[in-house]
């Protein structure tokens, strides 16, 4: 169960550093329906739905915004159990933890609360597979069906967290 956990937080953040895959469903309602089954989320405007898939009893949904090469995924497992699972596994992921397998290094892990949860968001940064520096936030929560993350995604270039907190505030 751990191992299974652990690929799809590997897939999302391998799919934070990579173009998507074009074999995902990339049908806008499809996106909508299965992003529903996670979290209640206005789109924002600038955003468009990407693409959705299904692994191994976990549940993804991409959005990009339109201007920028930022993502913002929302990834949901369908067993309960996997809850503890995904702490473990986010609390390894401390300031200078790193992973050659995403060339990931946490910056930094800070205490919030989000859609009403005590919960950590982590900040790290990385490579993307074209050689640039992109930053990420991950947090692990309770979604509406399970134990769910949600991660963004954006090249440093582009990063600005004054943008990143307004647009997590409308995850509800």
């Amino acid at each position: 169960m751990k191992v299974k956990l652990l690929s799809i937080v590997l897939l999302v953040l391998f799919l934070s550093a990579c173009e998507s895959n074009p074999l995902f469903n990339t049908y806008a309602e499809k996106v909508l329906d299965v992003s529903e089954q996670i979290v209640d989320f206005p789109l924002p405007v600038g955003f468009h739905p990407e693409f959705t898939a299904n692994y191994k009893g976990y549940n993804l949904v991409s959005y990009k915004p339109v201007a920028s090469d930022s993502h913002l995924y929302f990834v949901q497992s369908t067993d309960a159990e996997d809850e503890e699972n995904l702490q473990n596994i986010l609390d390894v992921l401390v300031p200078g933890a790193s992973d050659k397998e995403s060339r990931q290094v946490v910056l930094e892990n800070l205490p919030i609360t989000f859609r009403g949860q005590e919960t950590t968001m982590i900040h790290s940064k990385g490579t993307n597979s074209d050689g640039e520096e992109y930053q990420q936030l991950l947090i692990g929560f309770e979604g509406k069906g399970g134990p769910a993350l949600v991660v963004y995604s954006s090249l440093s270039a582009d990063w600005d967290m004054e943008e990143v907190f307004p647009l997590l505030e409308k995850v509800q």
